[in-house]
């Protein structure tokens, strides 16, 4: 995320937020305050939009982020064993 924050600034690129929600306290945790008078009916439009947009929300902590990036390897895993076993049998 804060690459990405440094190359819009660096090539003066919009920026947006969301959120990826698993679960749903997280759906609408990162919400994109537009202009009340933008005018988003166009891309043009959207893009001047997001030029002056604030993005708010609430980061997940930092304990709950490493435990769903460290939890991904054995997830995986797990899937690929499964997947092995329903083709043997």
């Amino acid at each position: 995320n804060i690459l990405a924050g440094e190359l819009a600034v660096r090539y003066s690129k919009p920026a947006a937020g969301g959120s990826d929600a698993h679960n749903l306290r997280a759906i609408g945790s990162v919400v994109n305050e537009l202009a009340l008078d933008a005018d988003i009916s166009t891309s043009e439009g959207l893009l001047a939009a997001l030029a002056a947009n604030r993005i708010v929300g609430r980061r997940r902590s930092k304990v709950a982020g490493w435990l769903v990036r460290g939890r991904r390897p054995f997830s995986m895993a797990w899937r690929r064993l499964q997947q092995s076993g329903s083709e043997k049998a």
